[in-house]
């Protein structure tokens, strides 16, 4: 007997049907990803910085939707995550050779 999965989602809006579909037809790109460089000058607390970003995740549940494709199934739904953790990399630009342009587009 298989375990069964249960994901609570809410269905697509049709802006958001079409940017699925439009992603689907860039042969599996992330074309509709959204990042975020930030150059920082002067001194930086990085754990204060990354504490108020999470509470800002925390409160905003757009900021933790996601799309998840469930078995069998051709179109994605929403699902809000209870996770208000962030996904991110601090790149310290002093310890690297290259224009900024550069390391940017090399990411």
């Amino acid at each position: 007997m298989q375990a069964t999965t249960v994901v609570e989602g809410f269905r697509l809006s049709p802006q958001q049907r079409r940017l699925w579909k439009l992603q689907q037809d860039t042969s599996g790109t992330a074309a509709f990803n959204s990042q975020l460089v930030l150059l920082v000058e002067g001194e930086l607390k990085i754990e204060a910085l990354r504490e108020a970003l999470e509470k800002v995740s925390a409160r905003h549940e757009a900021l933790r939707t996601v799309f998840r494709r469930l078995p069998g199934v051709v179109m994605p739904v929403q699902v809000v995550c209870e996770d208000a953790s962030l996904s991110w990399e601090v790149i310290d630009l002093r310890e690297k050779n290259g224009s900024v342009d550069e390391l940017i587009e090399a990411e």
